[in-house]
């Protein structure tokens, strides 16, 4: 499992100061993106691309929601979106899929001379392009309309591109961000919507990988929300406000879990509970000499 507090101590943690962490492998305040009291700290993803290594990165959400931003920009604060997307412009990250298309389109020319191909049909996109920005509608718990995909009709696009392009390694990030959404809406049936294909998401992911020795898949989370309890309950038992107990963020631990194609990575050892900086920890020890 994994801790996921922030340094506001006596508040419930965001997906700010988790992505962060996650990013940085720093604990910072509530709201901050990759930055702590006004100073940068400098992203697993800058060193990456120092190393020439490929980044992806992938949400279910806005492009400029706190998780991507964490991995592509510094702000101090969440809601400096046009700041966000400034710095999304200078980030050098190899490939962006979300949603926002209604706001990223005013970037299009921007994102262009920064050598992005721009699509907001997913059936369009090229994986021969050097960098993407994939911006839609929406995305969707299912697969609906060219504008409107789902995570793991993203995911493959994306681990595709990421092996053309990236043979020598590549970092990427797929982030569910409905399964907290639809949890602040004490949407129980919703959530387990995006949960089910975020699943199939990891499993897609893993079949494409499995024979590779050199790939390890990692699973959590940013945080807990609703205080959900489930004790077997069949769906047909299943009420939203007996299981999410309401709509905001908790301090509960969150589950880890790390595949590694190469089995004999396994016999080192990882605790059985980490805080959430050392992802960070783990992803650059991974991708390391």
């Amino acid at each position: 499992s994994v801790s996921t507090a922030s340094l506001d101590v006596l508040k419930s943690t965001d997906s700010a100061s988790t992505a962060t962490a996650f990013a940085t492998g720093v604990k910072v305040h509530n709201k901050e993106i990759s930055t702590l009291n006004l100073k940068e700290l400098p992203t697993i993803t800058e060193y990456l691309k120092e190393q020439k290594i490929g980044v992806g990165l992938v949400t279910t959400d806005s492009l400029y929601s706190q998780t991507v931003a964490a991995y592509s920009s510094h702000v101090p604060n969440e809601e400096n979106i046009e700041e966000i997307i400034s710095d999304q412009l200078n980030s050098n990250v190899d490939l962006f899929l979300g949603s926002g298309r209604d706001l990223y389109s005013e970037y299009r020319l921007d994102f262009n001379e920064k050598g992005y191909y721009y699509f907001n049909n997913y059936k369009e996109i090229d994986l021969n392009c050097n960098k993407i920005l994939g911006v839609f509608d929406e995305l969707g718990d299912e697969k609906t309309v060219n504008t409107i995909p789902s995570l793991d009709v993203l995911t493959n696009i994306a681990v595709n591109f990421m092996e053309t392009n990236f043979p020598d390694g590549y970092f990427l990030v797929i982030e569910c961000g409905h399964i907290d959404k639809m949890s602040h809406n004490v949407n129980i049936f919703e959530m387990m919507e995006y949960l089910e294909n975020f699943d199939k998401a990891v499993k897609d992911t893993y079949e494409l990988l499995k024979d590779d020795e050199s790939a390890a898949i990692i699973v959590t989370a940013n945080h807990e929300t609703g205080s959900l309890s489930y004790n077997g309950e069949s769906k047909d038992n299943i009420n939203s406000v007996d299981l999410i107990k309401y709509d905001g963020h908790t301090l509960v631990d969150v589950p880890y879990y790390i595949y590694f194609s190469d089995e004999s990575v396994n016999n080192y050892f990882l605790p059985e509970i980490i805080d959430n900086t050392d992802i960070y920890k783990i992803c650059k020890a991974l991708l390391s000499d």
